[in-house]
């Protein structure tokens, strides 16, 4: 139960993301997860809309209550947004920036998120090898942390896809 004031605080901000974001991570440390996630959503619906910070915590809050398609959104999300704003950055740089020099700028802040998305499609029943294809070779050609992991599940997906088009699958 929170104290009156705190409670009064709520009803008259219920757009401030900062109160929402350190009630979030008070529930997070007693480990009341669901509540902590219902405060970080709060938290997102006054965010900026480029946000990714809240996207990712929900993202672990979601993979921590085995709930992986929720995570998946998220860690989706981050990637939508993260590459948004690299292609955003680019148009308003030189002409002669590329593209495949504007998506590689950002991937070292998504890099975790598309090896979680990638790895869901894999493992997932008829998930989607294409994108899981797409995402792990970005991050593959990237300078990220994550760069030979991705190289090493991206074999594996090329290899599923090449027996689904030969009409074999797993």
């Amino acid at each position: 139960m929170l104290p009156f004031d705190a409670l009064a605080y709520i009803i008259c901000s219920p757009y401030d993301v900062r109160l929402w974001q350190a009630q979030g991570a008070s529930y997070q440390e007693m480990g009341r997860l669901r509540e902590a996630i219902e405060c970080l959503k709060r938290a997102l619906l006054g965010a900026d809309a480029n946000e990714i910070a809240i996207a990712l915590k929900l993202a672990r809050l979601h993979n921590d209550l085995e709930e992986t398609a929720d995570a998946v959104a998220y860690h989706r999300r981050v990637i939508n947004i993260s590459r948004a704003m690299g292609m955003s950055y680019c148009h308003q740089s030189t002409v002669s920036s590329g593209d495949a020099d504007c998506i590689g700028k950002p991937v070292a802040e998504w890099a975790r998120s598309a090896m979680y998305v990638a790895r869901y499609y894999y493992v997932l029943e008829g998930g989607d090898l294409e994108l899981s294809g797409a995402l792990l070779e970005m991050v593959a050609g990237s300078n990220s942390e994550d760069a030979d992991a991705a190289a090493d599940l991206l074999k594996r997906v090329k290899a599923a896809i090449g027996r689904e088009e030969g009409g074999v699958v797993d």
